[in-house]
């Protein structure tokens, strides 16, 4: 009779233990799940990795783990956890596909494209009509630099089975446009266009989408429609220096250059070290025939390469050095063309020495044109 008594209570005692610890486990997952929600993932971790002590089998804890872990670029961790998943659950099981889909995401960001499209290919197995499934494989197969053909097909299947996915027509739109490896096929702005208007009409409001067909606006020549879109992203207030000084540029072009320097004055304001748009307000201002505020900010513009110049490696930031060397000497020369104009013939003169160690077949040309040997 104690014998059984004791073994009942020991029974009893080994269940409170585990729901206690199970307690204990779903208290640190809705922790590590606050965490996460605000962009904590080292506090989520630590949380989440105490509710997997405290109950190893509690699976939610497992994903939102993997979630955490691809939030912080540790793909393969993640991958390891959705294995865990898949292994309990069964790899061709139909519950499996979801998690299966998020390996081959993480899979293909670590650039393991085999990985990555043996994961997608299951899901499709186990899920034919999972839409998204046959959308990552279109981009798992662009990435593998398969015809572009290929990549279409497969976010042509994820349209049929839900054509109201505005980010489906995006990828495919960029699969149209992409000029990444012509031997993959040649660019197709005109197509391009079309689909990011069936996005926008699906999503009017994601401004990012306006940005996406603004560049292929550009890149088709189509100034004015392009101008359109970013004015109507500046009017939602979503924009930063790059917006206003893309929009003044276009304002250049058509030759508005009061618009221009309104443009290129709130860009400043934003980012005040960046040479390239003191640059193009000096040429707006020469545009303008004002060429003592042309030489002004040049001037300006001048200093701030000469800043960042300092700032790049020779070695790490060769391209970039190379663009701003470049920039700097062209800025030379037109503070020289400005001084020109003011019949400044010495200071033109000294302009254009100053930009031969930077842009010397230029250089030389105004050289011979203005001064002498």
């Amino acid at each position: 009779m104690i014998k059984k008594l004791l073994s009942t209570l020991c029974c009893l005692w080994i269940f409170a233990t585990c729901s206690i610890a199970q307690i204990d486990a779903r208290q640190y997952f809705t922790l590590a799940k606050g965490k996460y929600d605000i962009q904590d993932y080292t506090a989520a971790l630590e949380y989440i990795n105490q509710a997997i002590e405290g109950d190893s089998s509690f699976l939610n804890a497992f994903l939102l783990r993997a979630q955490i872990h691809d939030a912080k670029a540790k793909y393969s961790a993640g991958i390891k956890d959705y294995t865990y998943i898949i292994d309990q659950i069964g790899p061709n099981t139909p519950q499996s596909f979801s998690y299966l889909y998020q390996r081959a995401i993480l899979h293909r960001k670590r650039k393991d494209l085999v990985s990555a499209e043996k994961d997608i290919n299951q899901v499709i197995r186990l899920n034919p009509n999972y839409a998204d499934g046959f959308a990552e494989k279109g981009y798992i197969n662009f990435l593998q630099r398969k015809p572009k053909t290929e990549a279409i097909a497969s976010l042509n299947k994820a349209i049929n089975i839900n054509p109201n996915n505005s980010d489906f027509y995006k990828r495919r739109a960029y699969l149209y446009a992409t000029t990444i490896d012509l031997r993959l096929g040649e660019p197709d702005l005109g197509a391009a266009i079309i689909d990011i208007n069936k996005a926008i009409a699906l999503s009017p409001r994601d401004n990012e989408l306006y940005n996406i067909r603004r560049n292929y606006y550009l890149k088709s020549n189509q100034d004015d429609l392009a101008l359109n879109d970013l004015t109507r992203s500046i009017s939602w207030g979503e924009y930063d220096e790059k917006q206003l000084f893309e929009r003044g540029m276009l304002f250049m072009k058509k030759g508005n250059y009061d618009l221009a320097v309104k443009d290129f004055n709130a860009a400043i304001k934003y980012k005040d070290e960046t040479g390239q748009t003191w640059r193009y307000l000096g040429l707006a201002f020469h545009n303008k025939e004002n060429y003592f505020k042309a030489i002004e900010l040049f001037t300006t513009a001048l200093d701030r390469f000469e800043k960042e110049m300092k700032k790049l490696d020779p070695k790490d930031d060769r391209d970039r050095l190379f663009r701003v060397k470049n920039l700097y000497g062209l800025t030379y020369i037109e503070r020289g063309m400005a001084h020109i104009e003011l019949n400044h013939l010495q200071e033109a003169c000294y302009d254009f020495r100053q930009a031969l160690d930077f842009s010397p077949e230029k250089a030389n040309n105004y050289l011979n044109q203005y001064c002498e040997p």
